[in-house]
């Protein structure tokens, strides 16, 4: 017979055929979103994919733009964690150094700077929670 060598072609079957044409199906309707919600393999196809950790946004802190060489610059601040403050600072594009770490006592920490050095000082405060606040003024 002419047609039934197109239906069954040599090497692959009706089922394989039909397992096809249902994956085909599905893959369209899913793409599509016409498969309601209800449909029993709309559990088995849900799948999260783990999130990224999305890097903490810095808060700003106000620093007076110009200080004196051989002043001292005092941070506070008032805090509802326990632990301790640590301040690091830069000058220009130069590594991180921690300037002070102090503790959090009765809820407020203090931070005292000596400013022994010319240049824009970045100054960095990583408060107990790992929330971190960032500023820069000119020493000079």
């Amino acid at each position: 017979m002419p047609g039934q060598g197109r239906l069954f072609a040599p090497g692959i079957g009706i089922v394989p055929r039909a397992f096809a044409a249902v994956i085909v199906s599905l893959l369209v309707a899913l793409g599509l979103g016409q498969l309601p919600r209800s449909h029993p393999l709309i559990p088995a196809l849900h799948f999260r994919l783990p999130a990224l950790p999305s890097p903490a946004k810095d808060s700003t802190i106000s620093l007076p733009a110009r200080l004196a060489l051989g002043s001292t610059l005092t941070l506070h601040g008032r805090l509802s964690a326990a632990g301790t403050v640590t301040v690091e600072g830069a000058y220009g594009h130069g590594p991180w150094h921690v300037l002070a770490s102090v503790p959090v006592a009765n809820g407020s920490y203090e931070a005292q700077l000596p400013l022994h050095r010319k240049g824009v000082l970045h100054v960095r405060v990583i408060y107990p929670d790992g929330q971190r606040a960032v500023g820069e003024t000119d020493v000079g």
